[in-house]
């Protein structure tokens, strides 16, 4: 027969009135009185069973609607805390910057724009500004802000260029004039991070979370702002129910103002323009005037106002408040139900299972009860049997019992005894073995807190256990780490002391060069005199000429000499022009070693730079636990390295072009040289030509005194050409004397730059231990900074790194195990 849940009641009853009328009754029957007892005690336990059910229930139901409220908190915080720390890492990225003596506002530029770009989906904008004159001393006030563009119209600041134009930058000094706005003024007072008020901007609705930066007096330098957008956060609460498919949540702000609010979403306000506030909506208006009652001792609490349950909950990080709406009916009719249900069904199953037992009892005792009957010799024994229950009949038949039952008791004593020993001393293993372990990991974490405290010189110690594997790895680790660290302070230093030297050299040289330039005027200016009095002096001799024949040969030997000296004159004209041209030469060869210093020095920043993004991952790699954070870390140290190779590779490229202009001023130094020897051949030939000159004009003196007073002229003449060709002569061989110099200076900044090169190169081979495979490249900070410093302020995406070496994947490996 098919039994189907609407008759199932009945054939229960049918079944409970043929146990009752199959069981004999007796007053005297333990049965009975057990059956009695049990049905009242049980009616009276369930009826209290019922109502503490009832309130299980409730509080349950309560402490799953607190529950599911401090979950949906932490996923708040969660979203909010990459955030923070963005802001956090942006501060002190700008301190490190600021102690390392960096004053350029594109290098503060470029840090707000990398931080915008690497932030979480939360966040739209961000930036940093100074105190006056605390950053960038050139500027009072200075704030550079990066945020994402909005598609609205109105927008302050300016679009970046491809492929950077979803970005806007805006300097809030003069776009918003921020010395006089809350999100500088309240963390410098206060000193402390903060998070304000939510408020409208471009029809989004956001809000600020700003922090101050302190230099190494912890004096304020300046703040770091950042903007979120809650579109994501409301729509993650909007599609969440607080529990059991029912209910929502709500987001209120420290001053009642509406961040989330479900059952009716608040539209966002005008720009600049605050949320709406609770008390608007009559629904919360109640709730937030006992809420921020209760929030006055503690910081989360439950209500129950206006047939529903509020729960509410302070969001730590920014002191929100968060409620969990949750209807009564939904937990108390249930629970009603479910309380009688239980008691009912209980009740019932309770009566079957005594009612059964008994029955069955009876009919075990039975046989039993027989045998002690027959046991009863006389009749007054039998009476006496059958006044008593059947316990009563069976305790004479237990004493003989007793005896076995005392010594069984004694021997089950001492198996116990035994057993409690044995596990008495495996407790003791256990627990020394737990303190030994305990001891090993607080060592390794005392080793860990040194290492995030930036002291690489310490190691654990390393056992034969396992914590010693975990030891000895992270001590390699350690290690490989404080050598590199130590290889790219020292290599930055050197490459910015060699910068140094690069620019005095250049400058050394560009003062030489002038000096050559003043030096070949001045030479310009001599042989400009000299052609002067060569022409002076062959006025003088045609004047000679016609007032004297007999001195006509005389003459015309001495005019001779003239026309001599003047062709010398004009070679050696010639030869200044070319001297000039090829000085001009080595001028430009000068400002292009000058351009080539400060390559090298935008190099050896960018180096450093380098360094410092070094030293942020490897703090950053000593907090992180999780592995697949580590790895991203570990993402952005290669891609620093592939920076340094790029620098290396930069820097290799500059010295061959330098090696060819050093040939090339090689090349025009050699000229010069030749020029001068021709130069100074021409001079000499030059003076033997005024020396004859001087000798055809003695020798007419004596003709007249006309053609004596004009051989005195031109005497005088030559010996002030001749003066003049002597400091010719004396002022091209100080510009050989300064080539000379110039050469030597070149080949001095050579193996300067090759030095460098060197360097770059051994930083590029250390470097290179972390590895990682190119399809798990992304792009680093460090990249992006040096990508846009060549492009002149234009940020960039990073390039692809090498794959990871096999030393860096056992350590990972072995983390991982351990």
């Amino acid at each position: 027969m098919t039994t189907t849940p609407s008759n199932l009641p009945r054939q229960i009853a049918e079944n409970l009135t043929q146990l009752l009328s199959s069981w004999q009754f007796c007053s005297n029957s333990i049965g009975t009185r057990l059956f009695l007892y049990v049905l009242g005690s049980a009616a009276i336990g369930l009826a209290a069973l019922s109502y503490s059910f009832y309130q299980t229930l409730v509080r349950g139901a309560q402490a799953e609607i607190q529950n599911s409220l401090s979950t949906q908190v932490k996923s708040v915080e969660a979203q909010l805390a990459p955030v923070e720390q963005q802001v956090r890492s942006l501060s002190g990225a700008a301190n490190v910057l600021h102690r390392q003596g960096i004053k350029t506002p594109s290098a503060y530029e470029q840090l707000a724009f990398s931080a915008l770009r690497q932030g979480s989906k939360l966040l739209t904008g961000i930036g940093l500004g100074q105190t006056p004159r605390a950053i960038v001393p050139d500027r009072q006030w200075f704030f550079p802000f990066y945020y994402f563009d909005k598609k609205v119209a109105g927008q302050k600041g300016k679009r970046l260029p491809a492929p950077d134009g979803d970005v806007i930058y805006s300097e809030l000094f003069a776009d918003d004039n921020y010395p006089n706005q809350d999100y500088y003024a309240t963390p410098v007072a206060s000193g402390k991070a903060s998070w304000f008020e939510p408020y409208g901007s471009y029809g989004a609705l956001i809000a600020t979370y700003a922090a101050p930066i302190f230099d190494r007096q912890q004096k304020i330098i300046g703040v770091v702002n950042a903007d979120v957008d809650f579109v994501d956060v409301t729509q993650q609460i909007a599609n969440t129910k607080v529990t059991r498919n029912a209910g929502y949540f709500t987001i209120l702000s420290a001053q009642g103002r509406i961040v989330a609010y479900p059952p009716a979403p608040p539209i966002p306000p005008k720009n600049l323009q605050p949320g709406p506030s609770a008390e608007t909506v009559p629904e919360l208006k109640p709730v937030w005037s006992s809420v921020r009652q209760g929030l006055a001792s503690q910081t989360s609490g439950l209500l129950a106002i206006e047939g529903k349950y509020w729960a509410y909950q302070k969001i730590p990080s920014t002191g929100w408040v968060m409620l969990a709406a949750f209807p009564q009916g939904a937990i108390v009719t249930p629970a009603i139900l479910t309380s009688i249900g239980a008691a009912l069904i209980v009740t019932t199953l309770l009566g079957i299972v005594v009612l059964l037992f008994v029955r069955n009892l009876n009919r075990r005792l039975q046989p039993i009860l027989d045998e002690c009957n027959k046991l009863a010799a006389d009749a007054q024994t039998q009476a006496k049997l059958q006044g008593q229950d059947e316990i009563g009949r069976l305790s004479a038949s237990f004493f003989n019992l007793l005896a076995q039952l005392e010594a069984n008791q004694a021997q089950i004593r001492q198996e116990a005894s035994l057993r409690v020993q044995i596990q008495e001393r495996q407790r003791q293993a256990l627990e020394a073995e737990s303190q030994v372990l305990q001891e090993d990991v607080g060592q390794l974490l005392e080793v860990v807190a040194a290492v995030e405290e930036g002291d690489l010189t310490v190691q654990a110690p390393v056992s034969d256990r396992v914590t010693g594997l975990v030891a000895d790895t992270f001590n390699r680790l350690v290690e490989q780490l404080a050598r590199i660290m130590a290889v790219v302070s020292s290599t930055a230093q050197q490459v910015t002391q060699s910068a140094e030297t690069l620019e005095q050299f250049a400058v050394q040289t560009v003062s030489q060069v002038r000096l050559q330039t003043r030096s070949v005027e001045a030479m310009q200016a001599l042989l400009q005199n000299i052609r002067n009095l060569t022409r002076d002096n062959a006025k003088q001799t045609q004047t000679a000429n016609k007032s004297i024949q007999q001195a006509q040969e005389a003459l015309v030997r001495g005019q001779g000499q003239m026309t001599q000296l003047t062709a010398e004159i004009d070679t050696l004209d010639r030869g200044t022009v070319q001297i000039v041209r090829r000085m001009q030469t080595l001028s430009d060869f000068v400002q292009l070693a000058v351009q080539f210093a400060k390559d090298q020095k935008r190099i050896a920043s960018m180096t450093r730079v380098l360094a410092l993004n070094a030293a942020l991952l490897s703090t950053r790699a000593t907090e992180q636990q999780d592995p697949d954070q580590f790895a991203s870390i570990a993402r952005e140290f290669e891609a620093v390295a592939a920076q340094v190779n790029d620098l290396a590779v930069q820097t290799s490229q500059s010295l061959i072009i330098l090696q060819q202009r050093t040939e090339q001023i090689q090349t025009v130094v050699s000229g010069l040289n030749q020029d001068a020897e021709e130069i100074e051949r021409i001079v000499k030939d030059f003076a033997t030509g005024v020396e004859q000159s001087r000798q055809a004009f003695d020798e007419i003196r004596t003709a007249t005194v006309q053609v004596a007073r004009v051989g005195q002229q031109v005497t005088q003449s030559s010996q002030a050409i001749a003066d003049a060709a002597r400091d010719t002569l004396k002022s091209i061989r100080e510009i050989a004397a300064l080539a000379s110099d110039t050469e030597r200076q070149a080949s001095i900044t050579r193996e300067q730059s090759e030095a460098m090169g060197q360097l770059a190169g051994n930083l590029d081979e250390l470097v290179r231990f972390f590895r990682i495979a190119p399809e798990q490249m992304q792009t680093g900070s460090a990249a992006k900074i040096l990508r846009s410093a060549n492009d002149s302020g234009s940020p960039s995406n990073g390039t692809q790194p090498d794959p990871m070496n096999n030393e860096n994947k056992k350590v990972t490996s072995s983390r991982r195990k351990s």
